[in-house]
C-alpha cells in the first residue's frame, strides 16, 4: 500500500538521519583528536562513548513506546541528537565530545527502537521487509554522513547535520501514535536460542563496524585525508546497504542463519585482509566487500531476533539492541589496544578469531522453516 498511514518514507527519513550523525564522527576523529589535543586510545573511547548513551537510550525508549507511541520516542531521539551536534559544535576538551557522543547514542538508540517498532505496528503479519529497509535507511544516512563530514574541520560538518533537524522532527511527526502497548516485557523469551545467536552475532556486527570506523580510522588517515576517509567509508556503506537488501535472509529463519554466518567468516576474511594490505586500493576493494558482508549478516540475525520473540518482543528487542551497543563500545579500545600494544595484524586476527566462533554458534540453535509468532 502506498497510502499516508502506511508509507514507510517517515521511517527511513527519521534512520537515515540519525545514522548521518552518527557517520560524521569517523572522517572527522582526526580533526577532534587533534582539536582536544587527545591520545589514540582517548580518541577511540570518544569514538566508542556512543554505545553508553545507546544502553540507555534502548531502554527508554522501550518505555516511551509502550506507555504512549513510537511517534514520542522518535521526536526524543531527534532532539538529542540535535544537542549532540552542538556539544560538538562548542566543544574543545575529549570531556565534552565524549557528551556529545553520549547524547548522540541516547538520540540513536531511542531511533533505532521507535523505527523498529513503527515498523511492527504498521506492518505486524510481515514485517520482514520493513525491516530490512529501515537498515537500508540507516545505510543511506551512512553514505550522505562522510559527504557532510567533508565540509572539512571538526565544527562545519556538525552545523550542517544540526541544520537538518528540522527534517528528523518532521518526519518524527508521522510515526505512529499507538500501538506499543501491545508488546510486551516478558522474560521468557531470553532462554531462547534463537535469540542468544542474534544477539552474539548483533555483538559481532557491531564490533567489526566500530573497530573500522573508531580505531583502523586512524590507521587510514596515514594515507588519506579527512575527504579521503568520507569516501573510504562511504563505499563500504553504500555496500552495507546493498547487503541488506539481498533477499537471502527473508526466505525462512534456516536461510537467515545460513546468510549471518557465511556473512561472518567473510567478514573476518576480509578484515584481516585490510590490516595486512597496506595499499589504498586494496583498502577500497577490501572494504567495501567487507561492508557488503556486514549487511547480509545483520539482515540476517534482525529476522531472528524478530521471529524469536515470542511472547515478549520488547525484551527481544531491548536486549538485542543493548548486544549491538556492547560490541560497539568495546570494539574501538579493544582493537586500538591491541594494535598499540603488538600490531594492526594482531587485531585483525583477534576479532577474526571472535567471529568464526561466533558463527559456530549458530549450529547450537535450532531453526524451523517457518518463524513462529513475533509476540
Amino acid at each position: 500500500m502506498r497510502t499516508g498511514r502506511r508509507s514507510f518514507l517517515p521511517i527511513g527519513t527519521v534512520a537515515a538521519y540519525d545514522a548521518l550523525g552518527y557517520a560524521l564522527v569517523a572522517p572527522i576523529l582526526p580533526a577532534l583528536r587533534e582539536r582536544a589535543h587527545a591520545s589514540p586510545l582517548a580518541a577511540s573511547l570518544i569514538f566508542a562513548g556512543v554505545s553508553i548513551g545507546m544502553f540507555a537510550g534502548f531502554v527508554i525508549s522501550g518505555l516511551v513506546i509502550i506507555r504512549s507511541s513510537p511517534r514520542n520516542a522518535a521526536i526524543g531521539g531527534v532532539l538529542l541528537h540535535l544537542i549532540g551536534d552542538l556539544l560538538f559544535v562548542v566543544g574543545h576538551t575529549a570531556g565534552v565530545y565524549e557528551a556529545a557522543r553520549v547524547a548522540q547514542g541516547l538520540g540513536s538508540g531511542m531511533v533505532w527502537m521507535s523505527s523498529v517498532f513503527a515498523v511492527l505496528v504498521r506492518w505486524p503479519e510481515h514485517p520482514e521487509a520493513q525491516l530490512g529497509k529501515i537498515l537500508t535507511g540507516f545505510a543511506a544516512g551512512s553514505v550522505v554522513g562522510p559527504l557532510v563530514a567533508a565540509l572539512g574541520g571538526p565544527v562545519r560538518p556538525f552545523v550542517a547535520d544540526a541544520c537538518l533537524a528540522v527534517v528528523g522532527l518532521t518526519a518524527a511527526m508521522f510515526y505512529p501514535t499507538g500501538g506499543g502497548g501491545s508488546f510486551g516485557w516478558r522474560l521468557h523469551v531470553l532462554r531462547s536460542r534463537r535469540l542468544a545467536f542474534a544477539l552474539v552475532m548483533i555483538t559481532m556486527v557491531a564490533l567489526v563496524i566500530s573497530v573500522l570506523d573508531g580505531s583502523y580510522t586512524l590507521h587510514f588517515a596515514t594515507k588519506l585525508s579527512q575527504t579521503g576517509l568520507a569516501v573510504l567509508i562511504t563505499s563500504s556503506t553504500i555496500a552495507y546497504g546493498v547487503g541488506a537488501l539481498l533477499p537471502v535472509a527473508s526466505r525462512s529463519l534456516r536461510a537467515s542463519r545460513a546468510s549471518a554466518q557465511v556473512g561472518a567468516v567473510c567478514c573476518a576474511a576480509l578484515l584481516l585482509g585490510l590490516t595486512i594490505f597496506d595499499s589504498v586500493g586494496a583498502w577500497f576493494v577490501l572494504i567495501v566487500l567487507l561492508g557488503a558482508a556486514l549487511g547480509v549478516t545483520e539482515a540476517g540475525v534482525l529476522s531472528i531476533s524478530s521471529s524469536a520473540a515470542g511472547g515478549g518482543l520488547m525484551t527481544a528487542q531491548v536486549v538485542y539492541a543493548q548486544a549491538f551497543a556492547f560490541g560497539f563500545l568495546i570494539g574501538p579500545p579493544v582493537a586500538t589496544w591491541l594494535t598499540t600494544q603488538f600490531s594492526l595484524i594482531s587485531s585483525g586476527v583477534v576479532v577474526g578469531l571472535v567471529l568464526l566462533l561466533g558463527a559456530a554458534s549458530g549450529f547450537l540453535a535450532p531453526m524451523p522453516d517457518q518463524p513462529g509468532p513475533i509476540r
